[in-house]
């Protein structure tokens, strides 16, 4: 069951003034919102991989806004860059391998038939879900209504 507390702002001129926005300033409101929620899975998860023998993944832990769309990837991310495709158009993205960790690989060879081994699954990253999912929630509305104060504030500031 989770906990929902409401503080003195004035919730409803808030959501009034999130819907009379442009659609960029929205999309920057919840994109903003969203990366600050994530930040308690992203340190779940970050405190469940091995530092040792997993520094890359540790390191590559983080979120990547999808292009034209609301919505942002958490997870882990190689350097390398590939060609992905959202909506119809193409951008270049990253790499995500946290996968190969987490649901772990059968037998894998080699072209000359050497064994390269398993990698066990962790479950690292669904651990991190199951333990956080209701703080997440609980505080993406709450970011939301901060973003959008942090807005009017940083747009009165230029007004001046």
């Amino acid at each position: 069951m989770m906990d929902i507390s409401i503080d003195g702002r004035d919730l409803v001129t808030l959501e009034n003034f999130f819907d009379e926005l442009e659609h960029k300033d929205q999309r920057k409101i919840l994109m903003s919102s969203y990366r600050r929620a994530v930040k308690p899975l992203l340190s779940a998860a970050k405190g469940s991989v091995p530092k040792t023998s997993m520094m890359g993944l540790y390191r590559s832990m983080g979120t990547e806004e999808i292009p034209g769309d609301t919505a942002i990837l958490v997870g882990s991310k190689m350097n390398t860059k590939t060609l992905r495709r959202s909506g119809g158009k193409k951008y270049v993205g990253k790499v995500w391998y946290g996968h190969l960790v987490e649901e772990g690989t059968k037998l894998r060879h080699w072209r000359k038939g050497k064994s390269t081994g398993v990698m066990p699954a962790s479950h690292f990253f669904r651990d991190a879900i199951s333990v956080t999912e209701d703080q997440v929630i609980g505080i993406v509305a709450e970011e939301w209504y901060d973003e959008i104060e942090r807005f009017i504030n940083r747009t009165i500031k230029r007004a001046r």
